[in-house]
């Protein structure tokens, strides 16, 4: 009876593959529709239209649509046979439903790994690509995360952050190097604070050190001031504020807070981030366990809608305990959701008639 879990597990890649298509080619009809004036606009005609959809789907929908390709992928691929009867064959031929699903739960387990490198691969790629296309900034144009704050350097200045707020276009710890063209450093800006505006950066709490390359031995002069306006190229504004940990990887997230912690500041948002980052592929098995007693149960109701609005419900459940569980900012909090879900997952699945 090997072929019969092998068939079901044909079927529900076969869904997971044809939902995900289906799901990215709507979500880019839609952004398409959303987003006319800037698709038909793009100086780089089809190809930057193109480009533009892309990274839009891959930064903001793909981490998700994954997952809802699995739930719905084992659900069909479980709710069609139940509504043909083949379920209710097999198990008058001595197959229990456990059999038959267990290959759903080791392809979905694949699948989550499969996730996490596109997570953390294609998708952060595309998030810094669209960060860039917002901005207006180049492709040559970049930012380097370098032992705890971020780095960039353009003509004689070299900036130093510690994390960047898009939203409001805030700096935070911005430390700014100025050199003469020889390379020599002439000028040395602290602020704990920093507001993007217009071509200037404007620095609040700033302390300034003044340096002579021609008298290295001289002491710097150090000046302070509660707000200073510092006039820097504007090819310089973009790249400071892709200085988000959001566009981290998960390694280089962790030694970001690590490091933000050592220095006193408040690390919560991070944390919370980095672990919900951490969960993320797991849903893909979550949600293909969640959803495969749903499959089965339309064996009874005779009906693929109830058991379907049944798991949406389900599904608006969970994301809603997860956003909550990324808001808190405590690093138990996000497993404690994914945890709790895989209990009522495997309650159901062990639950499931035979």
């Amino acid at each position: 009876m090997r072929i019969l879990p092998r068939y079901v597990l044909f079927r529900f890649l076969s869904w997971f593959v044809l939902v995900l298509v289906v799901l990215a080619l709507g979500i880019t009809i839609a952004e398409m529709l959303l987003h006319l004036d800037d698709v038909t606009q793009d100086s780089e005609g089809v190809i930057g239209a193109l480009r533009f959809l892309g990274l839009r789907v891959c930064s903001y929908y793909l981490p998700i649509l994954i997952p809802i390709a699995s739930f719905t992928a084992a659900y069909l691929a479980l709710g069609t046979s139940a509504r043909w009867l083949e379920i209710t064959a097999a198990k008058a031929g001595g197959v229990s439903p456990i059999r038959l699903t267990t290959p759903i739960l080791g392809a979905a387990v694949l699948l989550s790994g499969v996730t996490l490198l596109v997570n953390e691969t294609l998708v952060l790629e595309a998030e810094r690509a669209w960060r860039r296309h917002l901005d207006g900034g180049s492709s040559e144009e970049s930012i380097e995360f370098r032992r705890g704050s971020f780095w960039y350097a353009t003509g004689d200045f070299i900036y130093n952050v510690g994390d960047a707020d898009p939203e409001t276009r805030t700096l935070h710890d911005l430390r700014i190097f100025q050199t003469d063209p020889a390379g020599r450093l002439i000028r040395r800006i602290e602020a704990a604070s920093a507001k993007v505006a217009g071509g200037d950066l404007e620095l609040y709490d700033a302390t300034e050190l003044q340096f002579s390359p021609e008298h290295p031995r001289r002491p710097p002069q150090r000046s302070w001031k509660p707000a200073v306006t510092v006039d820097t190229d504007a090819s310089t504004r973009p790249p400071l504020l892709h200085a988000d940990p959001i566009t981290l990887s998960l390694a280089s997230l962790s030694e970001f807070i690590d490091n933000r912690e050592a220095q006193g500041h408040d690390v919560a948002r991070f944390v919370g981030l980095l672990h919900t980052r951490l969960t993320d592929p797991f849903s893909v098995f979550l949600l293909a366990l969640l959803a495969i007693p749903f499959g089965l149960r339309v064996e009874q109701t005779r009906s693929l809608a109830i058991p379907a609005l049944q798991g949406v419900a389900l599904l608006l459940v969970f994301w809603s305990f997860r956003g909550g569980a990324t808001l808190m900012g405590v690093a138990a909090a996000p497993w404690l959701v994914l945890f709790a879900f895989l209990g009522l997952g495997a309650w159901r699945y062990a639950r499931v008639p035979s």
